[in-house]
């Protein structure tokens, strides 16, 4: 009974249609991003290299893979720091995170952060040198990929749901597949190694941000939307 759907990326929009759902009902517009409040808020100054993990503590945001793959670039970039703004936690798989970090010795290279404030997260999200989003599932647009992409910065992200149409691979920033631990930490070394590298892709990423997330398109799409709903215009 539904007349419209509007979704977020193409691929939500093709498991709409694996559910019979037809693809003259579904509208596809990415979500709005306050790109001002972003350039509003001055970078903090982190003292590290600073990769910045943000998200809910469970298994489908993939923690226990960014911190697998950090594990095998500490060496590397022993001054670095793994950054967890954390949201709500499953406390079981928080507890399985924390055993993991001690057994990986990573306790003084991990650090933890309760849920920030919005100008705090923003303040963070400016100045990492890079953000991960080990989604392991079916992710339609996550909030923070928009965001970053806004704010400049590179993003390392697993290949699911609509994130491969936000992020261009080696150009706006690195796509992996979810479970690949190898290809997670070769990211991270590849990013932090280069700063050259991490400006390039940031100011990709902010120029199709710019494009993409254009306030004024999304806006005629959902006047066109109501057009559509309430009067049957096309």
């Amino acid at each position: 009974q539904i007349s419209l759907f509007h979704v977020l990326s193409r691929s939500s929009g093709d498991i709409l249609q694996k559910s019979s759902i037809s693809k003259h009902k579904i509208k596809i517009l990415p979500q709005i991003v306050e790109y001002e409040h972003i350039d509003s808020v001055a970078p903090f100054q982190f003292s590290f290299p600073a990769i910045l993990f943000s998200g809910w503590m469970d298994p489908k945001k993939g923690l226990h893979i960014a911190i697998d793959a950090f594990g095998k670039i500490a060496s590397s970039h022993p001054t670095a720091r793994l950054v967890v703004a954390k949201l709500n936690a499953n406390e079981a798989y928080e507890a399985q995170i924390r055993s993991r970090i001690s057994a990986l010795g990573l306790q003084e290279s991990v650090l933890f952060f309760d849920r920030l404030n919005r100008n705090e997260f923003i303040a963070f999200l400016k100045g990492c040198d890079c953000l991960i989003i080990p989604e392991q599932w079916e992710n339609m647009s996550p909030v923070i990929l928009c965001e970053a992409m806004y704010a400049a910065r590179p993003v390392i992200a697993s290949k699911v749901g609509g994130i491969p149409e936000f992020i261009s691979d080696g150009y706006s920033g690195i796509l992996v597949e979810r479970n690949d631990i190898h290809g997670f930490a070769h990211a991270m070394d590849s990013l932090l190694s280069s700063e050259r590298k991490r400006l390039i892709m940031g100011t990709h990423a902010r120029q199709a941000a710019e494009d993409v997330f254009d306030e004024n398109k999304i806006l005629d799409g959902f006047n066109e939307i109501y057009q559509k709903v309430l009067y049957g215009k096309n």
